[in-house]
């Protein structure tokens, strides 16, 4: 875990998205705004995502916008890193085809790993962008359809007794 790297960044904030995915392999994806299945705002009586949630009520979330920003980001920094070494000539993308629209090769670690919740743990909890499940399920369908250049792994995560 010597290359293990944890970033507090505005998930929100494209730019900051881009400038902390160049140059990596791999995220892990476990942001969310709910605590359990309540916004967290609501939930955690925290005054700053209160306030966010107050005077922008419009910004976004974390669960869509949040998680498009990171893998937009991340794609173009994969996108990003294969020009180069096609460029330069290094094989630091050994066994990926130039003209691919792949960004890993074969023994490349997965891109991204999206920590999910299973349908039936939680409740659905309305929320002015729509139901609890529907957005984590938004969240999946869009790392699966609009990314489909990233490998990538969805984990749905159950309670165990």
């Amino acid at each position: 875990l010597r290359n293990l790297r944890i970033v507090e960044v505005e998930l929100l904030d494209p730019l900051q998205c881009s400038t902390i995915t160049e140059d990596i392999d791999s995220v892990i994806w476990c942001a969310t705004d709910f605590n359990g299945n309540a916004p967290r705002a609501v939930a955690s009586l925290d005054f700053a995502f209160l306030f966010r949630a107050v005077a922008s009520p419009t910004k976004g979330r974390v669960e869509i916008e949040g998680l498009q920003n990171i893998l937009g980001g991340l794609k173009n920094g994969k996108q990003s890193q294969k020009w180069r070494s096609k460029l330069d000539g290094s094989s630091s993308n050994a066994g990926i085809d130039p003209t691919s629209a792949a960004l890993d090769g074969p023994n490349d670690p997965i891109s991204f790993i999206l920590v999910s919740s299973s349908p039936d743990i939680f409740g659905n909890f309305e929320t002015p962008y729509g139901e609890f499940n529907g957005l984590k399920r938004q969240g999946e369908r869009m790392l699966r359809n609009d990314f489909p250049s990233l490998s990538y792994s969805i984990l749905r995560m159950g309670l165990f007794d």
